[in-house]
């Protein structure tokens, strides 16, 4: 017998090679990247509210000035002669004085806000030149990480269809998985809504409206009839009455009749909408159907080996569920065991198929149930008599483990 060899990723299928070259181009972008001038146009925002603010302070500033100026102008030379106009002159002196000091704020504000507006239109400026001369170089970057989220994407697929999924460790496994979840949701989300259920509801509308135009029509007919009936002679005479009472019916009739088929031409329309919603429907899933059943097989295949990585990370090999499952009995059951006296343990170990029966002891009872077909329960459980011990262990699994049926055991 010769032995098998071990399922490996070709040596020129190398997906270094690839990561180095790139990795390298985006390292000298991201390094001149690095140099990009700040966006400070929030600022140049704010310097130049500040600026539109100090402009308007400058304004009234100015007209303070002025007014001040008249009022001290008004005070004539003869106004210091009396006490009460000397206090006068000096309260216009110090408002024009607090005025002038007001403007010469406002001046030294609205040079400033000045300034800053300029400073930041020219960094900018400063910053436009940037990107018209290296701007390229970020759509680049972003070209180059989503090739290298697919080149490795696709390297892990390859790894785990190799059976080697921890080839490339973990990390890769998930971002490989996230990466074609993407592609999955992006291939669904460019498919027009599925309107078969709206169809469906259109079509039992039209039948419902193709019954009741129908019913209705045998209605008019009906009426007409009556009315012929009403409008014959009969010995020599017309019964007035019948005639109105049957040309109302006749006309209620005919407004039912009309309203049933403009119904039934609004459900054909609706009907005529949905089934061309549909057939694009139709027509996209199967304009899609390869790439979807790649992605989803790509899906399900790296799901499988980041199960099988939990298991090498945990030092296991990758297990059946129903052989999972039975380790968990397995502990529950030595867990149930190793709480009881030492008196009631069995010497049966804990790899028998089914878990030992304890010796008598004061008020122990042990159940287990094998699992159905579908739905599975295991219950381990002590009676709650005096002196005895209680312990619970539940394990649902939607797993087929044994075929009995449910066995009771009581000591």
């Amino acid at each position: 017998m010769r032995r098998a060899e071990p399922k490996t990723i070709a040596a020129g299928d190398d997906p270094w090679t690839l990561d180095r070259r790139l990795r390298t181009e985006r390292d000298h972008h991201a390094a001149i990247v690095a140099t990009r001038p700040p966006d400070r146009r929030r600022e140049l925002e704010a310097a130049r509210r500040r600026f539109g603010m100090a402009e308007y302070e400058l304004h009234w500033a100015t007209d303070g000035v002025a007014y001040r100026q008249s009022e001290r102008n008004r005070l004539g030379p003869l106004t210091r002669l009396r006490r009460g106009g000397r206090a006068d002159i000096a309260r216009a002196d110090q408002a024009l004085a607090d005025a002038h000091c007001r403007l010469d704020r406002a001046t030294r504000d609205r040079h400033d806000a000045s300034a800053a507006v300029a400073e930041l239109e020219r960094a900018l400026t400063h910053r436009a030149g940037w990107d018209q001369a290296h701007g390229w170089r970020l759509d680049r970057i972003t070209e180059i990480d989503d090739t290298l989220a697919r080149h490795w994407a696709d390297a892990a697929l390859r790894a785990v269809r190799a059976d080697d999924p921890l080839a490339f460790g973990t990390q890769r496994l998930h971002a490989a998985r996230d990466v074609f979840e993407a592609d999955l949701h992006r291939l669904l989300d460019g498919l027009p809504p599925d309107r078969r259920q709206a169809l469906a509801r259109a079509e039992g509308e039209l039948r419902e409206c193709e019954a009741s135009l129908r019913d209705a029509t045998l209605q008019a007919e009906q009426a007409r009839a009556v009315l012929e009936q009403a409008t014959t002679r009969r010995w020599g005479g017309r019964d007035r009455t019948a005639i109105e009472r049957a040309t109302g019916e006749v006309a209620a009739a005919e407004a039912r009749l009309t309203r049933a088929r403009d119904l039934r031409a609004l459900a054909r329309k609706r009907v005529t909408d949905e089934q061309r919603a549909v057939q694009a429907w139709t027509n996209a899933m199967n304009a899609t159907r390869r790439q979807r059943v790649r992605v989803e097989g790509a899906v399900r295949d790296l799901q499988h080996g980041m199960a099988a990585s939990d298991y090498h990370g945990a030092g296991l090999a990758p297990a059946d569920p129903d052989l999972e499952l039975a380790a968990a009995i397995d502990r529950a059951i030595d867990e149930v065991f190793a709480r009881s006296p030492a008196r009631n343990r069995s010497p049966v170990g804990r790899d028998a198929r089914v878990p030992a029966v304890p010796e008598p002891g004061p008020g122990i009872e042990l159940w287990w149930v094998t699992l159905p077909r579908r739905r599975s329960t295991f219950h381990i459980g002590g009676s709650p008599a005096p002196g005895g011990w209680r312990r619970c262990a539940r394990i649902d699994r939607t797993r087929r483990l044994f075929g009995s049926p449910a066995t009771r055991a009581e000591c």
